[in-house]
């Protein structure tokens, strides 16, 4: 009965987790920026600068989501780490 539990608990658990993760996307630098040495208006340039902007804030929230993927995959190895010394000590696993 309470292997059934445990395993019911470590889906629900493993669903849960599975959910929250998410793909971290590197961004692509804005090409504007090769397009101003054709031509160099204003706007172009005040266009460009708002695309670096934005590429700057994509990059810090790529460089945090990765920080997060790997400590859920730190976290991950301490489980099965743990997981496997408890098997280890007894013989129910």
């Amino acid at each position: 009965m309470t292997r059934w539990l445990a395993v019911l608990a470590m889906l629900l658990l493993g669903t849960a987790d599975a959910s929250a993760q998410r793909q971290c996307w590197r961004p692509d630098q804005p090409s504007c920026i090769d397009m101003l040495r054709l031509n160099r208006d204003t706007w172009q340039f005040n266009m460009c600068r708002s695309e670096v902007l934005r590429f700057q804030q994509e990059v810090q929230d790529y460089v945090e989501c990765q920080r997060r993927d790997r400590e859920a995959l730190l976290q991950d190895l301490d489980e099965a780490i743990h997981r496997f010394n408890v098997c280890a000590r007894s013989e129910y696993c």
